[in-house]
């Protein structure tokens, strides 16, 4: 079945220049000068193989004298998609012609190609579809782990599905809540940079408890690293995030680390509302996009997601994790500019998870989708985990002229 993944950068977006990596959350890298310069550092591995489809993007800034390539890469190859941005130019790009499949153990990636010039260009976000080969809605969850940092005691760290960043002590904001059953598998990732001088074990954590999937990196060890051999299922209502333990230790690891939810009823969408932006204060019409990413609220374009083809958004939910608001905080969906009927509110001064499990938003290829936030009153709140459902609707809307489609997303923010 379709997925559609979508990632954004933090604030107005991360700055392509010379040698530069931007943090998509599935992991592009940079071809410089025009040569092929992708690395196994940067790439991704398929697990069932499918077809990767509509690659879009949105700019935001664009200070470059050249044009600049955004296209896909499989093993080392550069493949049919591609998005041509002109030199100087912004707005959304799309390529709604080409398509690349994949086969299972395949590595794959997304890169930008541009001459050595001055000037940067900003990518709010980047998305496509993809169409996983099991027949099953799969989720595809991604970010960069972080050195579990001990300073000589052990301390289990937590981070979220998406975004990941393993660097949180308190479980209880990287949790995100599923709604519906399926399994949690093929736990893995990429050690890039390593100067850890301890083993770091990374697993799946379900309500509070250590789950099946474990990777294992060892010290100042690099390469890719998998858990094939298990799984985890979960249930409505179970709260699930990555944990991230080492002992006692110094040094430094960065590892590009995911893991796949396979649904057969609906696609679960977390996003990451990390710690650099948890304490939200009060104010009205703040934006953020769907996935949450990013340090800041940015302006409504910068927030907006292109809908590449139909789905239905239900069970929209966040958690409040500390909240000295003196008024009711709400978020809410806008489809093109307008609200929608998908609101989750946060009452003052209360925590927990919060969600609109009653209404639900239609949407068709090219409609643009963001979150409204407003505070109104005084104090502020730390909240977490922005999630919903993606799903074929059992009928296509009316005139979309899509066929039946269901969607996940793979984000992440680095």
């Amino acid at each position: 079945m379709k997925s559609l993944w979508c990632a954004g950068s933090s604030a107005a977006g991360a700055s392509f220049a010379n040698n530069y990596v931007v943090g998509s959350g599935i992991a592009p890298v940079i071809n410089v000068n025009g040569s092929i310069l992708y690395t196994s550092i940067y790439l991704n591995k398929s697990y069932n193989g499918g077809v990767f489809s509509r690659l879009w993007c949105e700019i935001s800034g664009n200070t470059r004298t050249s044009d600049t390539l955004i296209r896909f890469v499989n093993n080392f190859v550069v493949g049919n998609q591609i998005l041509t941005i002109p030199a100087g130019a912004t707005g959304l790009f799309t390529d709604t012609t080409n398509s690349d499949t994949v086969s299972a153990g395949d590595p794959y990636s997304f890169g930008a190609t541009f001459p050595v010039a001055g000037g940067t260009i900003q990518i709010s976000q980047i998305g496509g579809v993809y169409d996983d080969s099991s027949g099953n809605y799969v989720s595809k969850y991604a970010g960069v782990a972080t050195a579990v940092l001990n300073g000589g005691v052990d301390v289990t760290r937590f981070g979220a599905l998406a975004g990941v960043n393993v660097s949180q002590t308190s479980e209880a904001s990287q949790q995100t809540m599923m709604t519906t059953s399926g399994t949690l598998k093929n736990l893995s990732g990429r050690a890039y940079l390593n100067s850890h001088n301890t083993d770091i074990i990374y697993r799946i954590r379900i309500n509070g408890a250590d789950g099946n999937c474990t990777v294992t990196v060892p010290a100042s060890t690099t390469g890719y690293y998998e858990d094939v051999s298990n799984s985890d299922s979960v249930v409505d209502g179970d709260l699930v995030c990555i944990s991230g333990f080492s002992g006692p230790a110094t040094g430094t690891l960065y590892f590009n680390c995911g893991v796949d939810f396979e649904s057969s009823t609906l696609a679960t969408v977390t996003g990451n509302l990390n710690a650099t932006i948890g304490g939200i204060n009060p104010g009205t019409n703040k934006y953020y996009r769907i996935n949450c990413s990013g340090s800041t609220n940015v302006t409504q374009a910068q927030a907006q997601m292109y809908c590449p083809t139909a789905m239905t958004i239900k069970n929209a939910r966040v958690m409040s994790l500390a909240n000295t608001h003196t008024a009711t905080a709400t978020w809410t969906m806008q489809k093109n500019g307008v609200d929608t009927s998908i609101v989750v509110s946060i009452p003052a001064a209360t925590t927990g998870i919060f969600v609109d499990s009653t209404n639900s938003v239609d949407v068709v290829e090219g409609d643009l989708l963001n979150w409204r936030m407003d505070m109104p009153g005084a104090g502020n709140a730390t909240v977490f985990g922005m999630s919903f459902d993606a799903q074929e609707p059992a009928t296509p809307p009316s005139g979309s002229g899509i066929p039946y489609a269901s969607l996940s997303l793979r984000i992440g923010i680095r």
